[in-house]
């Protein structure tokens, strides 16, 4: 066999190999970018939900179950409440399939307290030392 049909006959086996060779590399990395994107969207699902439940128990001042979420672990709930203002807080991570934890989530919600009663008696009180009425 000459040296130019043996260049012939090995590039086209070279060719049909190459795409296995090439999909033998490619496919961890897709996967991994895949689960990777799958991941990261339940860790935001995850932080967007926590932080919707603690806005709402801020503000409604009621206690409410933890939201069970995918690969959410170690959820904790802190709370406090003052004269002048509500505090809700979730703590937790999203985890992988080994247990590891990827991504920690710290979100908290506050509710300032408004008593309108007693601003609409101090603006009273300032309408009458002023001496500005109603309706002039």
């Amino acid at each position: 066999m000459t040296d130019k049909a043996w260049r012939s006959n090995t590039r086209g086996k070279l060719k049909r190999a190459s795409l296995t060779v090439e999909t033998a590399l490619l496919s961890p990395v897709l996967i991994t970018s895949v689960l990777m994107l799958l991941y990261l969207a339940a860790h935001v699902h995850n932080r967007t939900c926590l932080f919707a439940g603690a806005a709402e128990q801020a503000v409604s001042g009621h206690e409410q179950e933890t939201p069970q979420l995918f690969a959410l672990s170690g959820t904790d709930v802190s709370r406090s409440d003052t004269e002048k203002e509500r505090t809700v807080g979730y703590t937790g991570g999203t985890f992988y399939l080994s247990g590891e934890q990827l991504y920690s989530i710290d979100e908290k919600a506050v509710y300032k307290k408004y008593k309108p009663v007693k601003r609409i008696r101090q603006l009273s009180a300032a309408k009458r030392l002023t001496g500005k009425q109603t309706g002039e």
